[in-house]
């Protein structure tokens, strides 16, 4: 079976890898989108891991706001 994981994040590097750990099974992919505010060097290392991959598309998003629909909108 091959499943897609859309990943909205803007900290917490260590957690959004133990969540995609232990979420990984075979055919699972992950597309992690961060927030435009942020650096994203610290997120960086998460791209090691297979099938894991960054939105580069990145929107600036005011949680709880429309903006959160824009950024997934701009991931498909």
């Amino acid at each position: 079976m091959k499943m897609a994981h859309l990943i909205m994040a803007y900290k917490y590097p260590g957690m959004i890898e133990r969540m995609i750990r232990t979420l990984s099974y075979p055919g699972f992919t992950f597309y992690i989108h961060l927030d435009k505010k942020i650096n994203s060097k610290e997120f960086d290392y998460l791209s090691g891991i297979s099938n894991v991959y960054f939105i580069k598309n990145r929107v600036r998003v005011r949680w709880a706001s429309f903006r959160f629909s824009d950024a997934i909108w701009s991931s498909v």
